[in-house]
C-alpha cells in the first residue's frame, strides 16, 4: 500500500515537472522559428545540429540497454528494469535520458541564438537536475547498495567526467 502511495507521489511530481519544462521547450522551439539566426555564428549552428542529433542518440540508448541487460520482464516497458545496468551508455552517465533533454535544449538555443532561449536552457537544466536527484533517491530505494556503488562510479549527468573515469581506469 505504501508503495502505491509513493508511485502516486512520483506521478504528481513527474506531471509538475512536465508542466514546468514542457512550456520552456515550446518557448525554445518558437524561438528557433521566430529568431533563427541565418547570418549568425556558424559554429553555434553546427553545435546546435550536433546537440539535436545527440538528443536522439542519447535518448534512445537507455531503452536498448535496459531491454538488453536490465532483466525487464517479458511484455513490460524497459522502465521495469530489475537490476542496475552499468554498461553501454550507463557506464558514462547515470541518467542519459535526462541528459538528452538538456542536449535538446542546448541545441535549440544554439539554433535560435536568442537570449530567451538561453534563459530556458538554464531553467530546464536546473529542473532536470532536480529530477535526476529524485530519480537517484528512487533507485536507491529500489536497488539499495548496488545502486549506491554505481553512484560512486558513474556521474549523474556529466558524460565528460564519465568518459574520463572509464578511460582512466583502462
Amino acid at each position: 500500500m505504501a508503495d502505491k502511495g509513493h508511485e502516486s507521489n512520483s506521478t504528481w511530481k513527474d506531471f509538475i515537472l512536465i508542466c514546468m519544462y514542457g512550456p520552456l521547450l515550446v518557448i525554445q522551439v518558437v524561438c528557433v522559428f521566430m529568431f533563427f539566426n541565418y547570418p549568425g555564428y556558424n559554429l553555434l549552428m553546427v553545435l546546435g545540429i550536433v546537440m539535436l542529433l545527440s538528443f536522439f542518440v542519447v535518448g534512445y540508448l537507455p531503452s536498448y540497454e535496459f531491454k538488453k541487460r536490465g532483466g525487464v520482464p517479458e511484455g513490460k516497458s524497459y522502465m521495469h528494469t530489475t537490476t542496475v545496468v552499468d554498461t553501454g551508455i550507463y557506464a558514462y552517465v547515470r541518467h542519459p535520458q535526462f541528459l538528452s533533454w538538456i542536449l535538446l535544449s542546448i541545441g535549440l538555443a544554439c539554433l535560435s541564438q536568442y537570449w530567451l532561449s538561453v534563459v530556458c536552457v538554464i531553467l530546464i537544466a536546473v529542473l532536470i537536475y532536480m529530477e535526476a536527484l529524485r530519480a537517484d533517491t528512487t533507485a536507491v530505494e529500489k536497488f539499495g547498495d548496488s545502486y549506491r556503488q554505481y553512484m560512486q562510479k558513474v556521474p549523474r549527468l556529466n558524460p565528460l567526467v564519465g568518459l574520463y573515469r572509464v578511460f582512466s581506469q583502462k
